[in-house]
């Protein structure tokens, strides 16, 4: 079976899609299916994907002059050519110009293809630049959603807030996998330690992401503060993306008790 999956950026600060798609792709290549990644590059710009060798082909791409993620010809005509013999398309994102033309190219070439929406159909996304996306729905997305064969949700929350963009296409919940190798590769826990001494001893709470308002951050903090009474000890550790590296609020971890 072959797969072509295709992903606006593998930047770092990009969000989740940039490690889990590359993390997913390895999965599938590991468990026998021919996967190709595509995905679009600035100049000079760091990615997520992994080192050495990889069960996975990644295909870049550079946008449009002056553009972050306008795909160019040769990303068409390349694309166009790949899908012929693929046996499905995995499209990651909505309002984007490069997943746009991806599922157009899909259903020209009577390809089916998957959108994982990655919360771009929810209301806080569509409440961000509403004008252009009302639009851009109207003229172009409507089509994209509609002639998926599914929608992919990372959540059974995203999945019932999207419904209303969604209609009737079939959809199903499959949450991100966290490859347990992953959470300790590199890590020296005496490390982090020495580095962050007032968590020695104590209880923490990792948050695994991006610091960015859409995460809701000022939730965790009341549920933290619930906690409080019963697990005095308890410390809220942040791990962003930079290249895997351990951060934590305000230069340190939070500490709450």
């Amino acid at each position: 079976m072959r797969v072509l999956h295709v992903v606006p950026s593998l930047a770092p600060e990009s969000g989740g899609p940039a490690r889990s798609v590359p993390a997913l792709c390895e999965a599938l290549g590991n468990a026998g299916l021919d996967c190709t990644l595509y995905y679009f590059r600035q100049a000079g710009s760091h990615t997520t994907l992994p080192g050495g060798e990889s069960s996975f082909l990644s295909r870049p791409y550079s946008p449009l002059s002056c553009t972050r993620q306008v795909p160019t010809l040769k990303f068409a005509a390349e694309f166009r050519r790949d899908v012929e013999s693929a046996s499905l398309a995995h499209l990651y994102s909505v309002w984007n110009p490069v997943v746009s033309l991806a599922a157009l190219i899909c259903r020209s070439a009577d390809v089916p293809y998957i959108v994982s929406p990655r919360g771009m159909l929810q209301s806080g996304a569509l409440e961000r630049k509403s004008i252009l996306k009302t639009v851009a729905h109207r003229l172009w997305e409507a089509r994209t959603i509609a002639g998926a064969s599914a929608l992919h949700f990372l959540s059974e929350g995203e999945a019932s807030e999207s419904a209303r963009i969604a209609g009737q296409v079939p959809s199903f919940v499959v949450p991100s996998g966290i490859d347990d190798y992953e959470l300790t590769r590199g890590r020296d826990r005496s490390a982090f330690l020495r580095k962050y001494p007032s968590l020695r001893g104590r209880r923490y709470m990792a948050f695994v992401g991006r610091l960015h308002a859409v995460k809701r951050l000022d939730l965790q903090l009341q549920a933290m503060r619930i906690l409080r009474d019963r697990l005095p000890d308890l410390s809220w550790v942040l791990i962003g993306p930079d290249e895997g590296e351990w951060n934590s609020l305000q230069a340190g971890a939070r500490t709450l008790g």
